[in-house]
């Protein structure tokens, strides 16, 4: 990767940042770009995925109180999701 990619990763990465704080779905536009600076589709995945990552925790940490109140939830569907998943 040259300059000019890591220039295109890092806008594309801001407004994709962006694009979930609002309403989600940042991936369709950093996916892309990932493939199109030369990833490979498995390492973009990958990458795409631990890029998304603090801004999960940063939500989950954000949202505390309200998630505290589904921990009965969250334990009733913790074995049928791991199955699923």
């Amino acid at each position: 990767m040259d300059l000019l990619d890591h220039g295109l990763v890092l806008a594309v990465a801001f407004v994709a940042g962006a694009v979930n704080a609002v309403a989600g779905g940042g991936s369709l536009l950093t996916f892309p770009a990932l493939l199109a600076v030369g990833f490979d589709a498995v390492p973009a995945s990958i990458t795409n995925t631990l890029g998304l990552l603090p801004g999960y925790l940063g939500g989950a940490h954000a949202y505390r109180a309200e998630i505290a109140a589904q921990r009965g939830r969250a334990r009733t569907l913790a074995v049928p999701a791991g199955l699923g998943a």
